[in-house]
């Protein structure tokens, strides 16, 4: 649990959040520092041998490391040395399969003390299973997306399959075509017919698992990321064209990679006087949570941009909390 303690930074600011969210806990070259402080914490409370907690703290993070790299949101493996972040897009970001393995692990061994060894190795082993047959279905929902990019003849610039809750069955497919067109699909692997929209009063679980199609069914979604097209468009779209590219160089930049165009504000922010453009990230979209995929760009000298988040009924700067001028 100790890497999910940079909610913290929020305290700091929300720009001080994003940019470091998922960054120094995460570290894979910090790993040994940080488990000298956990050891160190634990050694107060329980009073065990400092050099068997630390061997175990150091484990302990190093796998929460790797399964934060396997999942879409990605760390930043290297915080300090490189800023940049990765995500393999494997697993879901709190895979509940995954929570259940660990958590009967540690029950089983508490419950089993004298072969804890054995279960905790077991419970690894079963994880290291299911996380390659989760590789497996992300490279056969990727297939998905290269097969209806050919089907219509996409010349596909990014083909993405984005792991989803309740099932590894369930997965977002989406083709970027190079145009500025994100084509975008929910389907289940394994499904033959799909399932019944839920009546009034179900669940929220089986609302939104019903949202998933057969791979033959599946209902592909064409969201512009620039705006419509169109004579009358054309100045809306390259300002929202500019505003993305120029979003992308910001340290903000991760989390406009699946935003698409939501509209321009008729006031500036920030005192600017330039037209801002509102992006959504197309997995809020249409969510109830939708607020926390809202981004809004406003140009800013020499081609740079600025970044803002909704809050309450306005909007707030989310400002870098350091940046490195390139040339």
């Amino acid at each position: 649990l100790y890497p999910y303690l940079d909610f913290l930074i929020r305290l700091v600011g929300q720009g001080a959040y994003l940019q470091m969210q998922d960054g120094l806990l995460w570290a894979i070259p910090l790993i040994p520092f940080h488990a000298v402080l956990v050891a160190g914490v634990l050694r107060v409370v329980s009073g065990r041998a400092f050099a068997d907690l630390y061997v175990a703290a150091a484990c302990a993070m190093g796998a929460t490391v790797l399964l934060g790299l396997l999942t879409d949101d990605g760390i930043q493996p290297l915080a300090l040395l490189w800023d940049g972040r990765m995500g393999l897009k494997v697993l879901y970001r709190f895979d509940a399969l995954v929570l259940g393995r660990s958590g009967l692990s540690l029950m089983v061994g508490g419950i089993c003390y004298p072969f804890r060894h054995y279960v905790a190795r077991m419970g690894l082993v079963c994880v290291g299973l299911y996380v390659l047959s989760t590789a497996g279905f992300a490279w056969q929902a990727r297939g998905v997306g290269y097969d209806y990019a050919e089907a219509k003849g996409l010349e596909a610039m990014v083909v993405r399959a984005l792991p989803q809750p309740l099932s590894p069955m369930n997965w977002r497919v989406l083709v970027e075509d190079g145009t500025g067109h994100v084509h975008e699909a929910m389907v289940n692997l394994k499904r033959k017919a799909a399932v019944k929209l839920p009546e009034e009063g179900a669940t929220r679980a089986a609302r939104i698992d019903a949202l998933y199609k057969p791979v033959h069914m599946a209902v592909w979604r064409v969201v512009d990321r620039y705006g419509r097209e169109g004579e009358d468009a054309a100045e809306i779209r390259t300002r929202a064209e500019r505003a993305w590219r120029a979003w992308m160089e910001t340290p903000f930049g991760w989390y406009g990679r699946y935003a698409v165009y939501d509209g321009v504000l008729e006031k500036p922010l920030g005192g600017g006087s330039a037209v801002c453009v509102r992006f959504v990230d197309i997995r809020f979209d249409g969510a109830r949570d939708r607020a926390n995929g809202e981004y809004v760009v406003c140009p800013a000298e020499n081609g740079r941009a600025r970044v803002f988040r909704p809050r309450g009924e306005g909007f707030v700067e989310v400002v870098p909390v350091m940046s490195v001028d390139t040339v």
